[in-house]
């Protein structure tokens, strides 16, 4: 294997590489983006499993982990030497673990996250995951962000990208939505479950309405942050709050078949 310069890899027999075959790795490393979590930080509990599950719905994440390994970062090379070696059948994704947030040292920004994909692409790498979800840095530092509006029976789940705090419940009852014609829905009650609040509105609005959905004043939960050292500005930080007159458009999608 010729290593050429930092950013490019050139196999050898007996795996023979190709544009096509580079570029099918790509996409899988685009599509198959998973997470680890550790379901005992405060962060997950009082929720359900629905609750957990939508939230890495909603941030973008098809595959979950719940087993704990190191993050010993990238090695250029090491994906091709492994199939070289037949170490691995060629045809076999070989993915990488990168390390977000299970220390307040180590919590990584949007940014970084998006550094790390392309250098895995670069490696070789076909699919990646992340330690900690639950403790990345928009749950320190960003308000939640309204993702889906989507039936439940007769109520409307409100599904968010992350926690929210205990009061949403009672600062959204009796809050206007709008459709597109002007009609006004009533948000008469609301249940918290995790990152989803679950509205009893009159009248139901129908699958594929249009909603404007006023947030103004809602919150995260700083009770349920976890892994703050003590020399981190993080710590004692408030809870960080949606702008007031936040207005946010959805459809509204129907009924979760899993």
């Amino acid at each position: 294997m010729d290593l050429g310069d930092n950013n490019s890899i050139v196999y050898e027999e007996p795996f023979a590489d190709t544009p096509e075959k580079k570029q099918e790795r790509v996409e899988r490393l685009r599509h198959a983006h998973s997470v680890q979590i550790d379901t005992g930080f405060a962060y997950y509990r009082n929720r359900s499993n629905e609750s957990i599950a939508s939230e890495l719905r909603v941030n973008g994440f098809d595959g979950v982990y719940y087993c704990v390994i190191s993050d010993r970062g990238i090695i250029p090379g090491l994906v091709g030497k492994i199939q070289r070696q037949n170490l691995t059948d060629p045809d076999v994704a070989i993915g990488l673990q990168a390390d977000f947030g299970s220390q307040a040292a180590t919590r990584r920004k949007p940014e970084w996250r998006e550094t790390f994909l392309q250098a895995c692409e670069a490696a070789g790498v076909a699919t990646t995951t992340y330690y900690e979800f639950a403790l990345r840095s928009e749950v320190f530092t960003a308000p939640p962000v309204l993702k889906e509006l989507r039936r439940q029976g007769e109520s409307l789940q409100l599904i968010f990208d992350q926690r929210l705090g205990s009061s949403s419940p009672e600062k959204m009852r009796q809050r206007l939505l709008t459709d597109e014609s002007g009609r006004q829905y009533i948000l008469r009650h609301a249940t918290l479950d995790g990152n989803i609040l679950i509205a009893t509105l009159s009248p139901i609005p129908s699958v594929g309405t249009v909603l404007r959905v006023p947030l103004g004043g809602l919150t995260d939960d700083p009770s349920v942050r976890f892994g703050v050292s003590a020399d981190s500005e993080e710590i004692d930080q408030p809870a960080n709050a949606i702008l007031e007159n936040t207005v946010i458009s959805l459809p509204v999608l129907p009924e979760n078949q899993f």
